[in-house]
């Protein structure tokens, strides 16, 4: 299975798309106002999420809420600037229409 992995980064004076915003309190490592970043988003298969968490590149962190991660889905689904396949790997996996 492959993954779609999105960043986020600090809402400053950017050309990031703005297709969704996050807030403080929207998750625990969200202290500010803040971009997911979908110009930059790639895919991985699972594997690979397992390997680089066996090898401390990644971290577990608390799960998104549900409300959240349906925010960045639907942001992901309007956003101008994700490439068409990675929208297509989502609508494939039921989580876009």
């Amino acid at each position: 299975m492959r993954v779609l992995v999105v960043n986020a980064t600090t809402c400053r004076n950017t050309t990031f798309d703005k297709s969704c915003v996050l807030a403080p309190g929207d998750h625990p490592t969200i202290s500010h106002s803040s971009y997911i970043i979908y110009q930059l988003a790639e895919t991985w298969p699972d594997q690979e999420l397992e390997a680089r968490y066996g090898r401390g590149r990644i971290d577990l962190l608390d799960p998104l809420v549900e409300s959240v991660l349906g925010r960045i889905l639907m942001g992901a689904a309007k956003s101008p600037v994700l490439v068409p396949r990675y929208k297509d790997l989502l609508r494939s996996q039921g989580l876009i229409s």
